[in-house]
């Protein structure tokens, strides 16, 4: 099959983008109209946007009674206003005044109520109230105590109460309630009210609520908008402002103080420092980038895209949900930093490409990829339970998106005749600071390596802010007002309130009922102090109705005698007759249950506080003191109660650091793995994805560690920067990855104008939010502490550990040819290294166990060497991708001693010579001897060194020749760095003269391969095999009569076994090459990889030319693309000289820039095959390339190539056959694919196809031999092979 996508994903994103940018070239009014509408469309969706700026949009709950529970309590929203002196009448004016300056905001509807007069109408509402509807406030208690008052004795005591009452100074208070209830049926219902008055000593003058010393009058203020409204309550707060001013006077001031003053401020406050410190910041970072281009352009091209992407972001959010919070888009405007990141990239890259097309080329990949992980990182916030959070996510998401394609869709027009070649001194300076090679100082890395060490103990101690004053703006003026009102009104930091809300009254009044009695049961056990509550006063609809049955049976019975007995002890006491009718209508009048209206409910405003009622939502409160060591338990119990909700004063807090917390673990988990899987499939590789999203884990945990050291805390605001440094960090690092990835691609060095957009990206965000430092907001002081602290460690890193990494595992290896490092080789490496040792440490306790067992010191020998031998036999057995191979050609049974001597490629050929037989002795080096892991193993094996000459060598071991074994010499005396057979050396052949025993040769295959000297921690796949050759007994002549003409004759008797094993053995189906060639094109792209990967094996590895051409053969590949092919000859015979052409410029960088393009002596060559002139070759190979020329081209490059073969050279063509029809379609269809849609390859003609007959008849023309076989049976992919006659 004809397969050619040869090209990445990044490409590919690259192409669709440069061909939208060369369409709208074409058509330049289009390009206007569409950029023109755009803008037009974003912007009138984004003016139908509703702004919000409730503050309690924060924090979400999953029961959204609750949270309409919460918003429906006026307590908190309460504003207290106290006018301060030391004349009442004074403060009275001044309160007036004060209320006149008011009452408009009153009309207007941003106050819904003010309480400023304790007068006799509350107190007479509150009367009325209770005995209008008295029979349903009535309990058991209530009737036992009626009960005994109905006696003659004590209705005439109630009499004579009532007659001292209305004798005494208080008579005027109280005449009315003691004449309509002498029995005091209903007096303990009013003493009730008491819970609800002020927990301060008061004073009533002129109708007017003051302190006891008269120094300070009271006015309560409810707001018609909950606290968290900032937007609508600032009015509010400039009203009152301007009332203040205008009501105060001399020797009289005024305090206004409360939860939507403190918030309005803090608003204003987060504005004013927003707008002065984002001037400073812009200023700045305007002032930079034009000092660093040099062109007025440039601030309107890096300015514009995030622009437009905000505005996008706002016309998409609109037509998802129709509003969003300020407050969101507020805290929102961090992306900018990333997507300011983009334009700065496009316009820092004009100084090193010389095209938009090229910048296409060049950014689009990162900057998509970039953009893709960033939006999964803030997508994490729209799954939150935060309605705010998700807010910032969508307005993040789509901002991204937008600024992105402006980016590479717009921008790129706008950049034509941009002059970037006024290069600036400090751009220069810019440039050569941040192209410094940071990962080669061992002055930064090491103590980078340290800090990060040290972090990892530090990182999880980081302390959560939980008091939300810490980062709450408090003016003077409002704090010393605080102050004086918790003097006054005493503190309320234990006051806990508890709301039981619904869709009515009547449907919550019994939860309500069910509330109070628990309260009142914890507080007769003393878990609760204080208990105030209206649940006396709102009874449930059915309950009333059986109470008011209750009253009508009770005084059925009752009603005659009582009358006539409290008629009689009235008149004996002096009262005219009837003097209490008022009392017989009351036991005497029909009552029906009370409904609960908005207008029942605000006739009594001490009750009106506590029941909130609307047409949507009504809700009940209770208010009680918990100690703070029993709050745990009452909220359990509470929070069993449907629809019951507990506010205490640090609700706001404890719900933010709820939702902040919970949200947080999640928004970082979920934003990882998005992150990690989009990385993932973007590069393809696990490594890469790893290599990446590194550097941001290390950041992290050094900013956490960092944090934990200077205790700096995490809050409810800095906590949400997490998402943007893990954003910018995750493009920091996407772009870093990039500019490694082209240089080891492809050779490019893009790297160092990464890291200067990364720079300015970095700069624009520190200074950005580092200058918030200066603000007088804490919340946004905090911002600046951590955005410093966090994107400088991020940027350090980026520069630092990601080179470093890429460097040690990739780039340092293969620019000196070795083969780069994957995470499935590091794995297979560190088990093959544990396992040996972990062998050699059980050898040792073999060892132990042998020495103290009480037998012949020869058979503990001969066990141990059997044990060696049979675990070396299993190692070798057991390793991964290893297949080993045992070549006994003489039929060697080693029953007499040698010396074996072997080609020494690897530490691999000691575990192929010691599985061997068990009966052999090594000669190492001294390093061996001595080793700590093995060298015990080693000595008691009775391995010995030659350190000491081969004289006292032959006397240490002739012990254990006497006893049979054999004795293993390197002649080559190290490990061959190419495994080749080096120079041999004297002493082996030497020392078999001395102990005058035979010569063993064994050639070893292949162990070079499993683990090479130039690269010892690297295990490969592949084919190791010995070959054990006939004995050369002692005395034979055969290969010289001296042990110096053995050295010589045996090594070249070793190069040509050697050579043979090669020739069976370095074919295509030996797993080491076949990985060797896909190696050489991973991280260069997930497509081009795994295109290789199935090309290569489809095409069989290349055996049918590896079989067909000498392995000395001088070879030209035309139309080589990446040069798979031509590696794969080269690594199977390096003797073989090989020509690699092709038109494509971008595939022979990739393939000379490779380690195979570094190791193999490949010469690469860009040309058209039209015109280039072909090398001299024995072998000229045309791999699916002569159908992107017509037929005349194709045979006048054939006729070229004969023109360059030398003689007896040959010619082969592989091609799709036109000749075979429907099996032709298929190579037709890929080729159409690869170059018309994708454009993975390149022609300027319409393919030609050649055909069998054609051939045929250039051979026939041309008095040339050819030979025709089918090359892949499903399609017409045919080779021909075209030979000169003799």
């Amino acid at each position: 099959m004809h397969i050619s996508l040869c090209a990445n994903a990044d490409t590919t994103m690259s192409r669709l983008f440069i061909y939208i940018y060369e369409w709208f070239e074409r058509h330049r009014v289009t390009f206007y109209v569409v950029l023109v509408a755009m803008v037009a469309l974003c912007a009138a969706m984004a003016s139908q946007m509703s702004f919000q700026e409730n503050i309690t949009n924060f924090f979400g709950s999953n029961n959204d009674k609750k949270s309409a529970s919460f918003a429906n309590v006026a307590v908190k929203d309460k504003i207290v206003v106290m006018i301060n002196g030391t004349d009442p009448d004074a403060m009275i004016a001044s309160a007036e005044r004060f209320e006149a300056e008011i009452e408009a905001m009153v009309k207007s509807g941003l106050i819904s109520s003010v309480t400023a007069y304790a007068d006799e109408d509350t107190i007479s509402a509150c009367t009325d109230f209770v005995y209008d509807h008295l029979p349903i406030f009535l309990t058991d208690e209530g009737y036992a105590a009626i009960e005994a008052n109905l006696s003659n004795e004590g209705i005439e005591a109630s009499v004579e109460n009532v007659y001292n009452l209305l004798t005494s100074p208080s008579g005027m208070v109280v005449g009315d309630v003691v004449i309509r209830d002498p029995l005091n049926i209903g007096t303990p219902l009013l003493h009730e009210f008491e819970n609800f008055a002020p927990d301060m000593e008061y004073e009533i003058y002129e109708g007017r609520l003051f302190t006891a010393d008269l120094t300070t009058m009271l006015i309560f203020i409810e707001p018609a908008n909950g606290m968290g409204d900032t937007g609508a309550n600032d009015a509010l707060v400039s009203g009152l402002e301007h009332a203040e001013m205008c009501a105060e006077a001399e020797g009289v001031t005024l305090d206004v103080i409360g939860g939507p003053i403190v918030a309005v401020y803090n608003a204003r406050q987060i504005k004013r420092d927003s707008a002065i410190t984002g001037g400073i910041a812009l200023i700045v970072i305007l002032l930079v980038i034009f000092l660093s281009f040099r062109n007025r352009r440039s601030i309107p091209l890096i300015i514009i895209p995030p622009l437009f992407g905000a505005l996008f972001a706002l016309a998409c959010v609109w037509a998802i949900q129709g509003e969003i919070s300020t407050i969101a888009i507020g805290a929102g405007t961090v992306v900018l930093g990333i997507s300011l990141s983009y334009s700065i990239h496009i316009v820092s890259h004009l100084n090193s490409c010389s095209s938009p097309k090229e910048i296409l080329k060049e950014l689009t990949g990162p900057l998509t990829i970039g953009c893709f992980t960033t939006i999964g990182a803030f997508a994490a916030l729209i799954f939150t339970s935060s309605p705010l959070l998700q807010d910032m996510g969508l307005f993040a998401v789509f901002s991204l998106i937008g600024t992105t394609l402006f980016s590479l869709v717009f921008l790129p027009h706008f950049l034509r005749g941009f002059d970037s070649t006024k290069r600036s001194p400090l751009l220069g300076k810019i440039e050569a600071a941040v192209g410094y090679r940071y990962e080669g100082n061992r002055w930064i890395v090491l103590p980078i390596f340290l800090l990060s060490i040290g972090a990892l103990f530090f990182y999880d101690k980081v302390e959560f802010d939980e008091d939300m004053s810490n980062i709450n703006y408090l003016p003077e003026h409002i704090a010393k007002g605080e102050a004086r009102s918790m003097e006054i009104l005493g503190d309320e930091s234990n006051d806990v309130y508890i709301v039981t809300g619904g869709e009515s009254l009547s449907a919550i009044t019994e939860e309500y009922a069910k509330l109070g009695a628990l309260l009142n049961e914890r507080h007769a056990e003393g878990i609760v102090s204080e208990v105030a509550t209206v649940a006396n006063f709102v009874i449930p609809h059915e309950e009333q109705e059986r109470r008011i049955a209750r009253w009508e049976t009770f005084w059925a019975k009752h009603r005659t005698a009582t009358l006539a007995t409290l008629e009689e002890a009235a008149v004996a006491k002096g009262f005219k007759a009837g003097a209490f009718a008022r009392f017989e209508e009351l036991i005497s009048r029909e009552y029906t249950p009370c409904g609960y209206t908005a207008e029942e409910i605000g006739a009594i405003p001490i009750v009106a506080e506590w029941v909130a009622h609307n047409e949507e939502f009504s809700s009940l409160m209770c208010r009680v003191v918990v100690p703070e060591e029993c709050k745990n338990a009452l909220y359990a119990e509470v929070d069993k109660l449907p629809n019951t909700t507990i506010i205490d004063r640090s609700y706001f807090s404890a719900k933010m650091v709820e939702a902040t917390s919970n949200d947080f673990n999640y928004i970082l988990l979920v934003s990882s793995l998005i992150v990690f899987v989009a990385l993932f499939i973007s590069y393809g590789r696990i490594e890469l994805t790893l290599l990446t999203f590194l550097p941001m884990a290390i950041s992290w945990v050094l900013i956490l560690g960092m944090m934990a050291l200077f205790d700096i805390k995490f809050n409810i605001v800095n906590i949400i920067l997490a998402t943007f440094i893990f954003g910018i960090g995750d493009d920091f690092s996407i772009f870093i990855m990039d500019g490694l990835l082209e240089e080891y691609k492809s050779g490019k060095r893009v790297l160092g104008a990464h890291k200067t957009a990364i720079f300015f990206s970095a700069f624009t965000a520190i200074v950005g939010m580092g200058v918030l430092i200066f603000a007088e907001h804490p919340a946004l002081k905090s911002i600046a502490l951590i955005s410093v602290l966090g994107l400088s460690i991020v940027v350090l890193v980026s520069y630092t550990i990601q080179p470093l990494l890429f460097r040690l595992l990739v780039t340092n290896h293969t620019s000196q040819g070795k083969l780069p490092y994957t995470l499935g080789v590091i794995l297979n490496t560190a088990y093959t290294f544990i396992y040996f040792l972990v062998g050699c440490i059980v050898m040792n306790l073999y060892a132990l166990v042998l020495i103290i067992t009480p037998i012949k010191r020869r058979t503990k020998k001969l066990a141990f060497h059997r044990f060696i031998y049979l675990f070396t036999r299993l190692f070798l057995a057991t390793l991964f991708g290893i297949k080993t191979i045992r070549q006994n050609t003489a039929n060697e049974r080693f029953e007499r001693p040698a010396v074996i001597i072997a080609n020494h490629q690897s530490f691999a050929d000691i575990l192929l010579l010691l599985s061997t037989t068990p009966k052999v002795v090594m000669v190492t080096n001294s390093w061996v001897w001595n080793s700590p892991f093995f060298g015990w193993v080693v000595k008691y094996a009775d391995f010995h060194h030659a350190a000491d000459g081969y004289e006292a060598l032959a006397e240490r071991v002739k012990e254990r020749v006497s006893e049979g074994y054999s004795v293993v010499v390197f002649p080559e005396g190290t490990r061959s760095a190419d495994c080749s057979v080096q120079r041999f050396h004297k002493g082996a052949f030497y020392l078999a003269q001395l102990l005058e025993i035979d010569i063993l040769p064994i050639v070893i295959y292949g162990a070079g391969h499993l683990s090479a000297k130039h690269q010892g921690f690297y295990i490969n796949c592949g084919i190791m095999a010995t070959r054990i050759m006939p004995r050369i007994k002692h005395g034979d002549t055969t290969y010289g009569t001296t042990y110096q003409e053995q050295t010589k004759a045996l090594r070249r008797y070793f190069i040509r076994e050697y050579r043979a094993m090669c020739e069976e053995f370095s074919r295509t189906h030996n797993p080491y090459f076949r990985s060797l060639l896909i190696r050489n094109y991973i991280y260069k792209g997930p497509i081009l990889e795994w295109y290789m990967r199935v090309k290569c094996r489809m095409d069989g590895y290349y055996d049918v030319y590896d079989r067909l051409i000498p392995r000395d053969a001088t070879i030209t590949d035309v139309g080589a693309g990446n040069a798979q092919m031509d590696f794969m000859l080269a690594n199977l015979a390096p003797e073989r000289t090989i020509y690699a052409i092709d038109y494509d410029e971008g595939k022979i960088e990739v393939a000379r820039n490779s380690f195979l393009g570094r190791r193999t002596s490949i010469e690469f060559m860009c040309g058209d095959m039209c015109t280039i002139e072909f090398p001299k070759s024995d072998y000229i190979l045309f791999s699916d390339s002569l159908h992107y020329i017509d037929s005349e081209r194709q045979k006048s490059v054939l006729e070229r190539a004969i023109e360059s073969l030398n003689e007896g050279g040959k010619i082969v063509v592989r091609d799709g056959n036109a000749s075979h029809g429907h099996a032709h379609n298929l190579i037709e269809l890929t080729e159409l694919w690869s170059t018309k849609l994708l454009k993975f390859n390149k022609t300027t003609t319409d393919l030609c196809f050649v055909s069998e007959e054609w051939m045929r008849r250039f051979a026939v023309e041309h008095n040339m031999d050819i030979e025709i076989s089918q090359y892949w049976r499903y399609s017409s992919e045919t080779l021909y092979i075209l030979k000169t006659r003799r």
